[in-house]
């Protein structure tokens, strides 16, 4: 599920989107991804989940507790990052994003 940030979302709101069949919340990456899409560019995201949300942990949420998560998974994100660029050629060539509008008329942006 995609919100807007900068900020945590609430109990309610996680008890919401578990509702509507969400596994994983975050700020960023979906609007991109559309964009992207429309205008028939190759994107790729990945993301890091830094904490449990609000109402699913026993302690509340802080900053402090997310900026850690991320320090320590910075060194596995530099290395799928590493690994994607040196197998980005082959991807591309098989992807469809450069038609992915075809299916609705050809329309461009």
């Amino acid at each position: 599920m995609a919100t807007e940030g900068p900020r945590f979302e609430s109990a309610a709101e996680i008890k919401a989107y578990r509702l509507m069949g969400g596994d994983l919340v975050g700020m960023t990456g979906m609007p991109e991804a559309i964009l992207a899409r429309e205008a028939e560019i190759c994107y790729c995201t990945c993301s890091i989940v830094t904490n449990m949300a609000a109402g699913i942990s026993k302690t509340p949420l802080s900053h402090a507790e997310v900026v850690e998560a991320m320090t320590k998974s910075i060194s596995n994100m530099e290395k799928l990052i590493a690994a994607f660029i040196t197998n980005n050629e082959e991807i591309a060539v098989s992807c469809g994003c450069h038609s992915a509008l075809k299916e609705f008329g050809g329309f461009k942006l």
